[in-house]
């Protein structure tokens, strides 16, 4: 459909409180109630007025990608309408269907856009990634572990980075479990959701030999769909980082009684309850984490909830690994050739990886690979 890539990520065109699209049309509505006397439904000429409004007059400059960001709520607030209007079976004086316009699909909005996407697009601000050396020290001194916050963002950092994980995608992650009693302690077994599309995380034991490891399964992420999900895999334990990817989740799940079938990483509130929702603070957490290791830093502001992710791609491209591997790894996107539509990276080669981080031997293992 015309149009469709103006839609903020996440959007739902027919839902009434999509959280996208409301504030984008009401502030598009209001700069048309203020400078033009009109409001929505707009039409295009409305549109390119207020493209060129926030490029070049508004207080704060919008680049060309906030703009299309604003406008994908002004063409999912048109679409709601016309869906109503059609259901509402309304005709014209000539007999024929009324329907909305969507103006965000007007030739002269989408030739503006590119133009926009030329001359007024900000220049990438990416967040840096930190050393081995760093990041096991922020692992170590930069969370409160008597806290359960502190724990909370122990986890996620370390999924954030084994699993080379987006902020975005940790949100919906879920776990199904069963506890039972072992001696005098307690043992977690996980299990697959029954709706297997569920974004959810597992610990795998016992397949074909390979000591136990944690998989995930992202559908909510970027280039990631519910037809192309992608899997993340961690070890069971890294020496290099000094971690054990496996114990953790399961430690923290007994101990915070996070409940089956609920969000993994739920923000802790108080001593036993959960806030709803998914967890979003993860720049801060992360950065909190690292003044808090290096109390001196003064470049803590190059640094957020992408870094974590970052750093284990740039360890694995220091330690000799393919780039076709890393994007396995990470879901980056590459262009492919026809073979990559074929093949992908084994679990039993991103394990090994992932375990050999931070050895002398890892360069030596893989240095004919690149």
């Amino acid at each position: 459909m015309p149009g469709r890539s103006f839609e903020p990520r996440g959007c739902n065109p027919s839902s009434k409180t999509c959280p996208n699209c409301r504030p984008a049309a009401f502030r598009v509505a209001f700069f048309l109630g203020h400078f033009c006397g009109t409001t929505l439904p707009a039409t295009a000429e409305d549109v390119l007025g207020y493209c060129g409004y926030a490029v070049e007059l508004r207080e704060y400059r919008l680049d060309s990608s906030s703009v299309r960001t604003y406008l994908g709520g002004v063409s999912a607030w048109h679409a709601e309408l016309d869906e109503v209007v059609q259901s509402c079976g309304l005709v014209d004086s000539a007999g024929e269907r009324c329907s909305v316009p969507n103006p965000c699909h007007a030739k002269p909005v989408l030739v503006l856009l590119v133009v926009l996407d030329k001359n007024y697009k900000r220049p990438s601000r990416a967040k840096g990634c930190w050393t081995l050396v760093q990041w096991v020290t922020i692992r170590r001194f930069g969370f409160d572990l008597s806290r359960r916050s502190g724990r909370h963002q122990l986890l996620v950092f370390t999924f954030c980075t084994v699993g080379c994980l987006r902020p975005g995608g940790t949100r919906y992650l879920r776990v199904f479990y069963r506890l039972r009693r072992v001696g005098a302690g307690v043992a977690i077994e996980f299990f697959s959701p029954p709706d297997l599309s569920v974004p959810h995380v597992v610990v795998v034991r016992g397949d074909g030999g390979l000591a136990p490891y944690v998989r995930g399964r992202l559908e909510k992420d970027k280039n990631v769909d519910a037809r192309k999900p992608r899997y993340f895999y961690m070890p069971e334990h890294i020496p290099g980082l000094d971690i054990s990817p496996v114990s953790m989740p399961e430690e923290y799940i007994i101990r915070e009684g996070v409940p089956s079938g609920g969000l993994l990483f739920s923000a802790p509130k108080g001593a036993t309850g959960w806030y709803p929702g998914p967890y979003t603070g993860h720049g801060r957490a992360f950065v909190r984490a690292y003044k808090r290791a290096y109390p001196d830093a003064e470049d803590h502001r190059c640094y957020g909830g992408g870094s974590a992710r970052k750093s284990l791609g740039q360890w694995l491209w220091t330690y000799g690994w393919a780039s076709r591997m890393i994007s396995d790894v990470g879901g980056w996107y590459t262009p492919k050739v026809a073979m990559d539509l074929y093949f992908t990276t084994h679990r039993t080669t991103i394990l090994q990886a992932l375990q050999q981080l931070g050895s002398v031997n890892s360069l030596v293992a893989v240095s004919h690979l690149r």
